[in-house]
């Protein structure tokens, strides 16, 4: 009686098991880009201040970027209009207007957004959500 229970635990364990992670990889949730996210950091560290760069994505499909021009002096307001999958679930097209168009992979590590031309993320930039 005893092997009888140990074998229904066993089997109860393992159908727990991958009932747990099956899904694992099927469904995940890259979230929403919506909001204002300014740069903090890429796979480097945490960038100069001068780097900093900040982009508004609007629920309408438009937005606003700002960034410092080479004298040092912050630029606001530049229009663009963004989309979501350019390649399936996870990117994202950012399209200033003539060939100025920038595709990237996006993802979430906890409240920061993740911005990476690279699918596999070897590289990326790190946002963090600011009031605005």
């Amino acid at each position: 009686m005893k092997k009888v229970r140990v074998l229904l635990l066993m089997a109860l364990l393992s159908v727990m098991t991958m009932s747990l992670t099956s899904c694992e990889d099927d469904d995940h949730y890259y979230g929403s880009v919506v909001g204002v996210w300014e740069l903090e950091s890429d796979e480097y560290g945490f960038v100069s201040d001068i780097d900093i760069d900040k982009y508004a994505f609007y629920p309408d499909g438009t937005g606003v970027y700002g960034c410092y021009d080479n004298r040092g002096v912050w630029i606001s307001d530049i229009p663009f209009l963004w989309s979501y999958g350019w390649a399936g679930p996870g990117s994202i097209c950012i399209d200033f207007g003539g060939a100025d168009e920038y595709y990237y992979y996006f993802d979430f590590d906890g409240p920061y957004l993740m911005l990476s031309e690279d699918p596999h993320f070897r590289s990326w930039l790190s946002y963090r959500r600011v009031p605005n």
